[in-house]
């Protein structure tokens, strides 16, 4: 929205309070009100916005995917898998997407690191200027113990 790109998150929390109570079945009004909340560090009421979307739409892209981005930023990586898991499925070949749901699974589940560098190699593959990208696939190689004997892809 306007308000949200002009970094207005008090008016677009407003705004999208008011159409929310005038048409509660609006999920892409409760996502949009859940990103205003996330930029005013209020996650937890967030998170009920984005769960409120998707009661409504559960393929909801924009909201499975701002939901995911949140816990991530918020080092709730093992709570960002599913929703990551979803948006990616939902949009596979998006590199926002993978560098999201790869971190997820390199800092929300250890068991699942070979996973996270596979995620990761292919946003790289598909955006190759992805810097944050870069240097998560850094990091896992960097600190993957040596028993999981993790190489990078196709090498």
């Amino acid at each position: 929205s306007l308000l949200i790109r002009h970094q207005d998150y008090h008016g677009a929390a407003a705004a999208y309070r008011r159409i929310t109570e005038i048409d509660p079945s609006d999920a892409d009004a409760w996502t949009s009100l859940g990103d205003a909340l996330e930029q005013l560090k209020q996650l937890d009421e967030a998170l009920i916005c984005y769960d409120k979307a998707l009661l409504l739409e559960p393929k909801l892209f924009a909201a499975l995917f701002d939901k995911g981005e949140s816990l991530n930023e918020h080092g709730r990586s093992s709570e960002a898998i599913a929703p990551l898991e979803e948006a990616h499925d939902e949009k596979p070949g998006d590199p926002e997407v993978l560098y999201e749901y790869a971190f997820a699974l390199y800092m929300g589940d250890k068991n699942r690191t070979s996973e996270a560098l596979q995620v990761d190699s292919e946003a790289i593959r598909l955006n190759p200027h992805y810097p944050a990208a870069s240097e998560l696939k850094r990091a896992i190689l960097a600190n993957a113990p040596a028993t999981l004997n993790i190489r990078e892809p196709g090498v």
